[in-house]
């Protein structure tokens, strides 16, 4: 898997240093044959990549559900810093019921918004298709 660089935080001094040094280094080593020089090339340009900027984190292939909000975001969060509160207070063995309570209504609360969102964007789907069948629904399918 080929490395994915952050290039808005490229340090360019330091990239411009380190392939001048890679390549007068590479210059020193004679004349290595085609695959070679390829391999040393390549190793260089990693080598100056890695100092000049940060490499991405592995996101990986996973996308977003066509009916997440940042509403859906916020609340998914407070839900889970009540059920984080809850579990730790139901382990140190104190009075739990109403911060479990008080998750349960969280709970619910996502939920309920989550059928909401989901509803509402498949009428919207469903209407749309009509007009544009490459849009949206083709987009979730795929």
């Amino acid at each position: 898997m080929a490395a994915t660089f952050s290039s808005t935080k490229l340090i360019l001094v330091c990239l411009v240093a380190m392939v001048t040094l890679s390549w007068a280094v590479g210059k020193t080593l004679g004349q290595p044959g085609e695959k070679e020089r390829l391999l040393n090339e390549l190793d260089a340009i990693t080598i100056s990549c890695d100092a000049s900027m940060p490499r991405l984190k592995n996101q990986g292939s996973h996308r977003l559900v066509y009916w997440w909000t940042p509403e859906i975001a916020a609340l998914r969060k407070r839900c889970l810093e009540l059920r984080r509160r809850a579990t730790r207070v139901a382990n140190l063995a104190l009075d739990h019921a109403s911060y479990s309570s008080e998750y349960k209504k969280a709970k619910k609360e996502l939920n309920n918004t989550i059928k909401a969102s989901k509803m509402t964007l498949w009428k919207e789907i469903c209407n749309d298709i009509e007009q544009d069948i490459w849009g949206k629904a083709y987009q979730i399918v795929v």
